[in-house]
């Protein structure tokens, strides 16, 4: 803000709430000055609070008193509260409305602490609001009694209803099977648990059932709920185990005669030393689902697998696996010519002077048509990739050929951004579009023209080969500028190789 005079400043206060008297000497902007509004109270705001607070509202903001905005002292809180609830006890000191202060409710004893503020708007004892919500929300006996008629007219209430949750003894009218359960469970329709069939079973009932399900097994324990367990014996195999007992009633048999026998460590050690002579175990066995440690006895290499797969033969090293499928997958010579002819349609041109060996080997390759000779990956020649010079849409090495650098703003930073092209104009265009998707920009561009296309992309493999091994290669993650991008600090290292080649600075037209 322009540094202003104390009459520059009365008369803008002037202007913007004249209601409000200056009688202090204005000092600066961020200084205290005395000022009186229309009733005679007195106080000294800061100069630009109260000059912005009356530009943004027109004589709104006035004197502190007037307003109530006065800060209260703990007396006037106190007699403010008592009058607004007289049930609240003030038993802090009241700092401000901002402020928590202690409090106590003198009908329940309840002690906590809130801001004045809550309390001058009449927040009470959270005790007795809870209380007054229960009451409210409280069914009366009688209305209690009509609407569990209702919902479960053959069960008659033999206990007291005091809330929806205390537990209520009640008798089933069918079977005259007593039990209790809460109200609201009673209002929802939950009904006799022994006419449902879901009642616990008592030792009797329960080995009545399983030797009518199971009765080649003999409970050695007592049953006393579905979760309990107690030791079993298969009378066929004389294994004993100790199960869930609810599972036995449900058809499970004996682990043993299954083949999924309790097992130890020691049984399963022995086991897989009989049966698979593929792999020693490293580990400790704790569980038919828990990996343990193994280690291949073909090629020393160790994993983790489930026991379970151990156990049953279902899994092996994973290396001699990987190994196996790429020797099953793996083409032989002739059959990878076989291929090459049949689905690369340059196939007749292109002539093969090393032998195939897997997908990722270079072979050297020749054109017949112009004579080039690369080493293009086995897998892109099956593909249908041809000549690099011959193909239209590549990059030819027997044409003038252009090596462009730019200066490429992304994401609040500086990039460069290389790469060699035979149409340089057409190349600009897709950069440009590429890097608008990604809200990119060129802020500089620098052409070099070369006469020879095979030395440009001589300057382009020296510019790859040095940003590598300086560790100064960056992928900025836009198409076109993946591999050709490197970090803004390696402009000196691309122009020193540039100075180092034949091509010649130009604009994008000659280019």
């Amino acid at each position: 803000m322009k540094k202003i005079t104390h009459d520059e400043f009365v008369l803008k206060m002037k202007v913007a709430n004249p209601s409000v008297e200056v009688i202090g000497k204005f000092t600066g902007i961020l200084n205290p000055i005395r000022v009186r509004c229309p009733n005679s109270h007195e106080w000294e705001p800061i100069a630009n609070s109260i000059l912005r607070a009356a530009k943004n509202n027109k004589n709104s903001y006035g004197c502190a008193i007037c307003s109530g905005r006065k800060k209260k002292t703990h007396e006037e809180f106190v007699a403010e509260l008592h009058a607004i609830n007289p049930n609240i006890q003030v038993t802090g000191i009241f700092q401000a409305v901002d402020k928590k202060v202690d409090i106590r409710c003198r009908t329940c004893g309840n002690f906590w602490s809130t801001t004045g503020n809550a309390l001058l708007r009449k927040s009470g004892c959270m005790v007795c609001g809870l209380e007054s919500s229960k009451l409210k929300q409280r069914k009366s006996v009688k209305q209690f009694e009509l609407d569990a008629s209702i919902a479960n007219p053959n069960i008659e209430i033999l206990g007291k209803y005091v809330n929806s949750k205390s537990h209520l003894k009640c008798r089933c009218k069918n079977c005259a099977y007593e039990w209790e359960l809460t109200p609201s469970n009673l209002l929802k329709g939950r009904g006799c648990p022994r006419c449902s069939g879901n009642l616990a079973m008592s030792n009797t009932e329960f080995m009545e059932k399983l030797r009518q399900v199971q009765p080649n097994i003999e409970a050695l324990g007592e049953y006393s709920s579905n979760k309990s367990r107690a030791p079993c014996r298969c009378k066929v195999c004389n294994w004993e185990w100790n199960p869930p007992l609810y599972r036995l009633l449900k058809g499970r048999g004996c682990p043993n005669c299954a083949g999924v026998p309790n097992i130890t460590h020691e049984i399963f050690s022995e086991k897989v030393s009989h049966e698979r002579s593929d792999l020693t175990l490293l580990g400790e066995f704790t569980g038919m689902r828990k990996s343990i440690r193994c280690k291949c006895t073909t090629c020393s290499h160790e994993w983790d697998a489930p026991a379970q797969h151990i156990w049953k033969g279902t899994s092996g090293c994973p290396a001699c696996g990987y190994e196996r499928s790429a020797e099953a997958s793996r083409k032989s010579n002739e059959d990878f010519l076989k291929d090459f002819e049949e689905k690369n349609l340059d196939a007749s041109k292109i002539k093969l002077h090393s032998e195939y060996h897997n997908s990722t080997t270079r072979m050297d390759a020749e054109c017949l048509t112009c004579g080039h000779r690369w080493t293009p990956i086995a897998s892109t020649l099956i593909r249908g990739s041809g000549c690099p010079v011959c193909n239209a849409a590549g990059y030819d090495i027997r044409k003038p050929g252009v090596f462009y650098l730019y200066e490429i703003a992304y994401l609040g930073d500086t990039y460069l951004g290389f790469g060699i092209s035979n149409q340089y104009i057409d190349r600009e265009r897709t950069h440009l579009r590429n890097l608008n998707e990604y809200s990119g920009r060129i802020l500089e561009k620098y052409l070099y023209k070369f006469e020879d296309g095979n030395e440009c992309l001589n300057l382009e493999t020296k510019v790859k080969q040095q940003l590598k091994a300086l560790n100064q290669a960056h992928n900025l993650g836009i198409e076109g500028f993946i591999t050709e991008c490197a970090k803004y600090s390696a402009m000196n290292l691309i122009l020193r190789l540039i100075d180092e080649s034949n091509g010649e600075l130009c604009d994008s037209e000659e280019s």
